[in-house]
């Protein structure tokens, strides 16, 4: 494969079959095309020329050709020899070192890289003393905060007055704290659920990605004039991508609220049980709660996230673009309307995460009612909550 100016620039060659065995030489190239009626080189030079014409080296594929299968989904050869997929890094390397984007992005990286892996060694070695911190001196490790904040607000007597007011509630973050490590200690495989859901990403990160490369090499077979086969893509296929991208968005927005309900009513259905050796499988019943009762919700949630995230990246683009220009009212009034929209979906998300814990606590507030008969001595059940 050769890459120039970000471009494939490998000839493509419209063949009857693909290669099953290894072509070491011009005569394996010759007598392939001899036998299988598939010319591997040019089309302006003839098989019978691939020994001894000038420039056969040139216009003829680089030896040796693997085997390879055809593959109909994106109408293309595949080699099956997995050595030929070591020389992807190589042509992926090659492809970011001409994008002056990620070159500087990179150059920056590799001169302060001994900074980056300290800083990166040093938050994990703090985050996991802090895990640990907060279940056995939780009520320590409160005071101990709530000191070091008071020395480093010192110089602000508004911050200082404001915590003065709050001390009473200390008692209420200790109680917090208590609950929080509690809560890890029972149900520990909930600290594993970020993990879950970035699996979960990459998995359709890449299946969005082998679409992507479908809908770029589907359409159809048309016979030029000259004889050849041409591969014409689709009228509505270009412009699938917007449609495309626009499930990405919501897709993975969808997956993130899945991950806070199923947090939420595990929680809640540990927090609310009295009895805390009654509650058995938690995330798993949360989960259950989540695909009978609760899925429209995240679906809704996921959708009103995307819809404000969109305009806020084109925003963002313009806002770019816009800042190259010597117009400030019109660089003033891009990054307002980028201001208001991030402010916008702020709240949006703050309100999304609340409708969330809201819809995780009325199944467990409803369980725990208790049961009514009517009139005629039917059981009733609550289905809904109203406050």
């Amino acid at each position: 494969m050769q890459i120039r100016d970000l471009r494939i620039n490998s000839t493509a060659l419209c063949v009857s079959s693909c290669p099953q065995e290894p072509l070491t030489s011009l005569q394996d190239l010759q007598r392939f095309a001899k036998n299988n009626g598939s010319h591997l080189c040019a089309y302006k030079l003839n098989y019978t020329e691939y020994t001894n014409h000038p420039k056969a080296s040139e216009w003829c594929p680089v030896l040796p050709v693997p085997p390879s299968k055809s593959f109909p989904l994106f109408n293309r050869c595949v080699p099956q020899n997995p050595e030929c997929y070591s020389k992807f890094a190589s042509v992926l390397i090659d492809v970011i070192n001409e994008v002056d984007f990620f070159h500087r992005i990179l150059s920056g990286i590799m001169a302060g890289r001994d900074n980056v892996v300290g800083l990166s060694v040093l938050a994990v070695a703090l985050s996991v003393v802090m895990v640990i911190s907060f279940r056995y001196i939780n009520t320590l490790l409160v005071h101990i905060f709530v000191t070091l904040l008071m020395f480093g607000l010192l110089s602000l007597i508004v911050l200082i007055l404001v915590t003065f007011l709050m001390r009473k509630r200390l008692q209420m973050t200790i109680e917090l704290f208590q609950v929080a490590s509690r809560f890890i200690r029972h149900i520990p495989l909930l600290m594993l659920q970020p993990l879950w859901t970035f699996l979960i990403l990459l998995f359709y990160w890449i299946l969005w990605v082998a679409v992507l490369l479908s809908m770029g090499t589907s359409g159809s077979a048309q016979v030029s004039s000259d004889g050849q086969v041409e591969y014409k893509p689709l009228a509505g296929i270009r412009y699938m991508w917007w449609y495309h991208l626009f499930g990405l968005i919501w897709t993975s927005e969808f997956f993130l609220t899945c991950q806070q309900i199923a947090i939420s009513g595990a929680t809640v259905t540990w927090y609310l049980q009295r009895d805390k050796k009654k509650v058995k499988h938690p995330i798993l019943s949360s989960l259950s709660v989540l695909f009978w009762y609760h899925l429209g919700t995240a679906i809704m949630g996921s959708l009103l996230l995307m819809l404000v995230r969109i305009p806020q990246i084109i925003l963002m683009y313009l806002t770019k673009l816009l800042s190259k220009l010597d117009n400030a009212c019109t660089r003033c009034s891009a990054q307002c309307c980028s201001c208001c929209l991030w402010s916008y979906g702020k709240w949006l998300r703050c309100l999304n995460q609340t409708l969330i814990h809201q819809s995780s606590s009325d199944p467990e507030m409803l369980k725990n009612r208790p049961v009514q008969n009517g009139e005629d001595g039917t059981e009733l059940r609550p289905i809904a909550r109203a406050d």
